[in-house]
């Protein structure tokens, strides 16, 4: 079974950085109403130092500490903590039984579920895709209003990881031999 990942827990995280954006950490007492963001929630307050959780159909309420960290040029950044291990992050994810971090709820990022030679075929993609090479499939030709330079960076970046992906070569299944990308011809220089 995969781990969840973030993205799945996203809408109902808490973000340290929207509530003082929204004007929230602002040194008096707030008392925000959960509505549908948070359906599990009853009632979210936040004080200076902390966030009290309140949740539906439970008599206890979660405390979430916030931290605060000097700045380069005076002025502070507001962090929560993590309950669990005691650490600071930006968001708290809604995971088990209250709010923790990341880490403490096993959470991961979509893209660390996608194997590192998929991730270089996705990527070749989107460079074929942006030289045009899927609208006229046997040659690449620079797109109009590209500049050069741009072209032959992007060019040599997609051989270089054709590259990789031919030096390494992959099964399709247990009985047949192993296959090799195929690369596409590019244009020769005049």
């Amino acid at each position: 079974m995969s781990r969840p990942i973030v993205e799945d827990f996203r809408g109902t995280a808490i973000d340290i950085c929207s509530l003082r954006r929204a004007g929230f950490l602002n040194g008096r007492r707030c008392i925000l109403d959960a509505g549908l963001k948070w359906p599990e929630l009853k009632t979210i307050i936040v004080e200076p130092g902390c966030i009290t959780i309140l949740w539906r159909g439970s008599d206890r309420p979660q405390y979430l500490p916030i931290s605060y960290s000097r700045c380069f040029e005076n002025g502070t950044r507001p962090w929560l903590v993590c309950p669990n291990c005691e650490k600071r992050y930006a968001r708290l994810f809604c995971a088990f039984a209250g709010y923790f971090c990341r880490r403490c709820c096993d959470l991961i990022y979509a893209c660390q579920s996608i194997s590192t030679n998929r991730r270089k075929k996705d990527r070749l993609e989107l460079i074929y895709r942006r030289l045009g090479y899927y609208q006229s499939p046997n040659v690449i030709k620079r797109p109009k209003r590209m500049r050069q330079y741009t072209f032959r960076k992007l060019r040599r970046y997609a051989q270089r990881i054709a590259d990789k992906l031919a030096d390494r070569p992959r099964r399709t299944n247990r009985r047949s031999a192993y296959t090799t990308v195929r690369l596409p011809e590019w244009p020769v220089p005049r």
